[in-house]
């Protein structure tokens, strides 16, 4: 559903997939490749969360091979509208928070789970194969870390981008990633006006672009504590999966 509803709004793109699940009924407008070729024997002993963390930074270096710009999304993001492609920078990472006041509150969080999210990465050229690349290597030099003590460190590492010297830019777009994480804290508010899905976002409205959901946070979504607009929202992403 992820890559049916992106290119359903943003042409000139190709949709890869890696997976180590060729069984899976993939989409013919999707091309699968096997993750498995990726992983050398420094892998062998990673959890299977441990492997889809870190495969998505060995698929988009590979991908950086091919492609001037990659974009790496969950497959629980949905797309709602056009993705406005910042035009500048390498690396392209969207904030959990974007209110000045919301980050300054919830720090503890933030150095636990990064400031940005990993389910929404842009990267061009050679800064972004460079980090995905640097990622990689400090994974493998330290195995096992990704959930040490309750910090989700291979997401907290992305917090230096900024401080290395790279082409570094913030997706400071408020429509772009709305999840669970943000409604909770206050960052942002999912409106309905006319049929159209609008973020609030201090004080000012702007189109949904894309919404990340998750397993973990799917109860919430659908018990109305973020409102009638996510609720409903929540259960139409619910009817598309079943389908």
């Amino acid at each position: 559903m992820m890559a049916g509803s992106f290119l359903a709004h943003n042409g000139g793109w190709d949709a890869v997939c890696y997976s180590d699940d060729a069984a899976w009924p993939f989409p013919w407008y999707m091309e699968v490749r096997p993750l498995r070729p990726l992983l050398d024997k420094s892998f062998q002993d990673f959890s299977p969360f441990d492997l889809c963390e870190i495969g998505r930074f060995l698929a988009v270096s590979r991908c950086l091979d091919e492609y001037d710009e990659v974009l790496y999304c969950d497959n629980d993001l949905y797309w709602y509208n056009q993705y406005e492609c910042p035009p500048d920078g390498e690396i392209l990472l969207t904030p959990h928070f974007l209110s000045p006041g919301i980050v300054v509150n919830n720090l503890g969080m933030l150095r636990r789970d990064g400031f940005a999210n990993i389910g929404l990465m842009h990267f061009r050229g050679n800064g972004g194969k460079w980090l995905c690349s640097h990622v990689v290597s400090c994974v493998k030099a330290s195995p096992g870390l990704n959930r040490h003590k309750g910090v989700l460190w291979l997401q907290s590492m992305l917090d230096v981008a900024p401080w290395l010297g790279l082409d570094f830019r913030a997706n400071n777009d408020p429509g772009c990633n709305v999840g669970n994480w943000n409604l909770r804290k206050g960052d942002r508010k999912l409106v309905e006006e006319d049929e159209r899905l609008l973020v609030e976002f201090n004080g000012a409205l702007s189109p949904l672009v894309s919404f990340h959901f998750s397993r973990k946070s799917m109860g919430r979504l659908l018990d109305g504590r973020y409102g009638d607009a996510v609720k409903r929202l929540a259960k139409k992403y619910l009817g598309g999966l079943n389908r």
